[in-house]
């Protein structure tokens, strides 16, 4: 029995151990880990490869210059941008809030949802749709689709909450990226007019 208690012990030990934060103070990059929350501080750069961090915020003290977090694996459930930029490759966000920064460019990835928004988001992919639906009462929202450069296709949940940041869609910029197909006929078309001559 003595064991037992003993081995319990040890198990809640090493398990509140596990939960760590993640604070980056200069220039990191990161491959895997469990983190249950992070900050990026003094104008670092976060090159992400790898593991999950449940809560990550970004800072502008106003001092530094602003933070950068490159995404290109790895999962984040929330992230909340109050300064710097942010970009993504790869990898998975359950939510972004980004209120004030340089701004926010999806490349790829999986995004579920985006919050109201000041800072520009620059989505670049193909076929884009909005289709509108808004959420509960008192929201407003609606889902932006289409795909990104390399075929995959991609479905976010776009929040609005009307009288908080009403200004939100404006701030959305959709780079249209040709599609393969049409990129191929295009190469296609040069090399046979260059033929002919």
């Amino acid at each position: 029995m003595r064991s037992i208690v003993i081995l319990f012990i040890l198990l809640c030990i090493f398990s509140a151990a596990d939960a760590a934060s993640l604070v980056v103070l200069s220039d990191m990059s990161l491959y895997d880990g469990d983190y249950d929350g992070g900050s990026l501080h003094n104008g670092s750069t976060l090159d992400m490869y790898g593991g999950t961090i449940g809560g990550l915020f970004m800072f502008n003290d106003f001092v530094s210059p602003d933070n950068v977090l490159n995404l290109y694996g790895g999962s984040i459930a929330s992230l909340n941008i109050s300064g710097g930029e942010l970009n993504v490759f790869g990898g998975s966000i359950a939510y972004i809030g980004a209120g004030y920064g340089k701004g926010v460019h999806l490349y790829g990835g999986s995004i579920t949802t985006m919050g109201a928004a000041v800072a520009p988001i620059h989505v670049y992919g193909y076929d884009f749709q909005y289709i509108d639906n808004p959420g509960p009462i008192g929201e407003n929202g609606g889902y932006l689709t289409g795909y990104w450069e390399d075929n995959t296709p991609f479905n976010i949940r776009c929040e609005d909450h009307p009288g908080y940041w009403s200004t939100y869609y404006g701030h959305v910029i959709l780079h249209e990226i040709p599609e393969p197909a049409t990129l191929l006929l295009l190469g296609l078309g040069a090399v046979m007019l260059r033929r002919r001559r």
